[in-house]
């Protein structure tokens, strides 16, 4: 059952895209299409209870979630992928950007903090 916080949703808020609150218990937070970044992986999210847009990596969100909201996630790890740093990599520059991108689809963080977008 929603709470009364949850049916009056902002209108930027899909209620479909929703993971379990882990700063209130019984409540949702939401994911959704923010317009600005902090960090590659990084989503915009809306607690419902707090009233308050935050940012969630892939590995703060618990896997007790709606199919819909892992398939969101999923996209947009595959649409905010960093590109390789190098136009014409050799192998062993794309073995270890390859390896970063595993690591980035798993966790939804990616390995480095000189990739920080301001």
């Amino acid at each position: 059952m929603m709470s009364r916080m949850e049916s009056h949703l902002p209108d930027d808020i899909d209620p479909e895209l929703w993971f379990p609150c882990a700063d209130v218990p019984g409540s949702r937070d939401y994911l959704y299409s923010s317009i600005w970044h902090t960090f590659p992986g990084r989503m915009g999210a809306y607690c419902a209870a707090k009233d308050l847009y935050f940012r969630v990596s892939a590995d703060e969100i618990p896997s007790d979630r709606p199919l819909t909201t892992t398939y969101w996630v999923r996209g947009y790890l595959a649409g905010s992928l960093p590109r390789s740093p190098n136009d014409d990599p050799d192998d062993v520059e794309l073995a270890a950007w390859r390896a970063r991108a595993r690591g980035y689809f798993e966790s939804g963080s990616w390995s480095s903090t000189e990739d920080r977008l301001d």
